[in-house]
């Protein structure tokens, strides 16, 4: 029998019976996401996280190891914006995604996955409220160091020198009192000492800076910066070998050499008393003396001084700090501050990727990571302030590093205000002696949620919140001072909680009105030697009760071929054809079920809708199945459609 239907009575039952879910193009494979909306109202917009074991899907050829061919849709497969926080290929891959609606109770998501062509569509931009994985361009390349520890009583008064060989030299030296030169092992065991009072010429008053000259194997030490005051005295750099023997000295004029080292082809010394950097030739005699100059809110660099040359780039060691300075080929351009101690010690190993300050007569010596600077941060999302040029990057192009060196290093949010019932989360290595923070203020005095790294010996964090007339604190969080974690604080107006890798660790009253304040990174007051890295950050939607996540089990099919396991409701739906060999409508219904009762198809010649009756004869109107088609069914009883192929 010939069962014809017109469209409308199609559309009509299809309407009131319900249809399959669709399948989003080019994937083979998905999970049903649950987001459960517990609150008492709909939420639009909202960011939902859930987990996968997507190990568990690259190794079975499900997914890219990438990742690169996860989507997310809602219940129609329209694609929304998602951003994985975690890497792919991992037991705990942690996903974020953005919601159009949240209804009140339940709301079916999918994650799609196996494309073997399809590229990266991870997006924190268009999932949350505000996000910056601070990418970066290349920059021309230059160092910073990163503070690792103090070593101490290592006879250093004066200064400390790298022997390409992975031995130290140091300089006891208290104005003519005790020079002292020590050779150390790599380990920092005493290897030999000498006596350097007798050496060298008569007036020759004071050992400082050591530098090792890795063309002769020598250590060349500046000395004679001033007997009892008098600047304009002689003053040597005196030659020793690595065994600590004495070679020879050299004569460099009066006041020049509290500093030396060689490089851009000439011999270069630091004066004590006026800021200035002398040149000689090779053969030392004088050619050019140069005014090193810093900005106003910089310490003055005299009073100590220490040079070493890491390519273009020269690092002045003085009592303040170490000062960098770019050579152009004819002078000096300022560059930056690093290191809040410096003095006549500053050496780099061989392979420029550790380096050493000494700290006058403090008898230790100081030792740092050396990182190269080869991009700089686009920051166009960020007001920035303080005097180091924040937004150079040490490590690679996602990563945002923050000097304390510097008092007053911040960036906030340029155009993102936020509102309460927010949260801020970053993943960071967030440590310091006083302020490096994060998280949201209105600057000081005003509205803030910090949590603030505020001491290296005490090892712990404070969680902080002020009204501007008031403030309330935790301090009892521990601090790691090497790993990075995730950070993250929500703030209402009520409450503001602290959780570390998603662990609670803190909460606090607020009494802050919503009142609009912007997201901060920085360094408030501090001037000592630790740097924090920002991997990225984020703020997204904060709702009470949080909606929760249920991850379905895998679902195969849709994709170009392959085993079906979708679930067909009572009534009508909608389905298709996925393989490339074609089949029939009374196999295809066979393939569906007992409680597939009719299989229809639109005729494209006479645009009328022919139905395959699955009681009736098997060959009346037994229309083929194509690839690429779409196919009514009629269930009696809601089927689990099973393909294999």
């Amino acid at each position: 029998m010939n069962y014809k239907y017109i469209l409308t009575a199609i559309l009509l039952a299809s309407l009131f019976c319900g249809t399959a879910s669709a399948w989003l193009s080019g994937y083979d494979h998905r999970m049903p996401i649950t987001v459960n909306n517990g609150g008492a109202s709909e939420l639009t917009y909202y960011q939902f996280n859930f987990t996968n074991d997507t190990n568990v899907l690259v190794a079975a050829g499900h997914m890219q190891a990438s990742g690169a061919d996860c989507r997310i849709t809602d219940a129609s497969d329209n694609l929304i914006p998602f951003w994985n926080e975690t890497p792919f290929n991992a037991a705990g891959t942690k996903i974020w995604a953005n919601a159009t609606t949240l209804a009140v109770g339940d709301n079916t998501f999918y994650m799609y996955y196996g494309n073997a062509g399809a590229s990266s569509a991870s997006d924190g931009e268009a999932a949350f409220e505000f996000f910056d994985d601070f990418t970066a361009t290349i920059n021309t390349s230059y160092s910073m160091v990163d503070y690792v520890e103090t070593i101490g009583d290592k006879h250093a008064d004066q200064s400390v020198g790298v022997g390409y060989d992975g031995t130290y030299y140091t300089i006891g030296d208290n104005i003519g009192a005790d020079e002292t030169l020590n050779k150390w092992n790599s380990d920092w065991t005493l290897n030999t000492s000498r006596d350097c009072s007798s050496d060298g010429p008569s007036d020759r008053s004071q050992l400082c800076q050591i530098y090792y000259n890795s063309s002769d194997d020598r250590l060349y030490i500046a000395g004679g910066a001033y007997p009892a005051g008098a600047p304009d005295s002689n003053s040597y750099v005196s030659v020793y070998f690595t065994n600590l023997t004495e070679d020879t000295y050299h004569s460099v004029g009066a006041g020049h050499a509290e500093g030396v080292t060689f490089g851009q082809g000439h011999w270069w010394t630091a004066n004590y008393y006026n800021n200035k950097v002398y040149q000689y030739d090779t053969n030392w005699n004088y050619v050019n003396v140069f005014d090193m100059e810093v900005p106003v809110s910089e310490y003055s660099i005299h009073n100590e001084a220490g040079l070493w040359w890491l390519g273009d780039y020269l690092y002045y060691g003085a009592s303040y700090g170490v000062y960098v300075y770019h050579w152009n080929g004819t002078g000096f351009e300022f560059v930056e501050t690093q290191a809040s101690f410096g003095d006549q010690g500053v050496c780099f190993n061989a392979d420029k990727t550790q380096a050493w300050w000494s700290y006058s007569h403090n008898d230790v010596v100081a030792k740092f990571d050396v990182l190269n600077y080869v991009y700089e941060e686009d920051l166009s999302k960020w007001t920035t302030s303080g005097d180091r040029p924040i937004g150079t990057n040490g490590l690679d192009d996602t990563t945002l590093v923050i000097s304390a060196a510097e008092p007053g290093n911040t960036i906030t949010s340029k155009s993102y205000i936020a509102n309460g019932n927010v949260a801020v989360k970053t993943k960071a290595k967030l440590y310091g002696y006083t302020s490096i923070d994060f998280g949201f203020s209105g600057g000081e005095g005003a509205d803030s949620v910090l949590l603030k790294a505020t001491g290296k010996e005490t090892e712990q964090y404070m969680f902080y919140v002020s009204d501007g007339a008031s403030s309330s604190s935790s301090t009892d969080i521990a601090m790691d001072t090497t790993n990075y974690h995730n950070y993250e604080i929500i703030w209402t107006s009520s409450e503001a909680v602290l959780s570390i890798d998603d662990v609670e660790e803190a909460s606090l009253t607020t009494n802050l009105a919503d009142s609009p304040i912007e997201v901060r990174i920085g360094n408030l007051a501090t001037n000592y030697h630790e740097t924090a890295y920002f991997d990225w950050i984020l703020v997204r939607q904060y709702a009470d009760p949080e909606p929760t996540t249920t991850l379905g089990a895998e679902e195969t099919g849709g994709g170009g071929g392959g085993a079906y396991n979708i679930t067909l409701p009572l009534g009508w739906s909608i389905i298709g054809w996925t393989s490339a060999t074609p089949t029939t409508a009374h196999s295809m219904g066979g393939m569906i079920g007992d409680n597939c009762t009719f299989v229809t198809e639109r005729n494209v010649t006479t645009g009328e809708y022919v139905t395959h009756v699955m009681t009736g004869p098997a060959d009346e109107d037994n229309f083929a199945i194509n690839r690429g088609w779409g196919y009514f069914v009629k269930l009696s009883a809601e089927t689990l459609w099973e393909r294999d192929s």
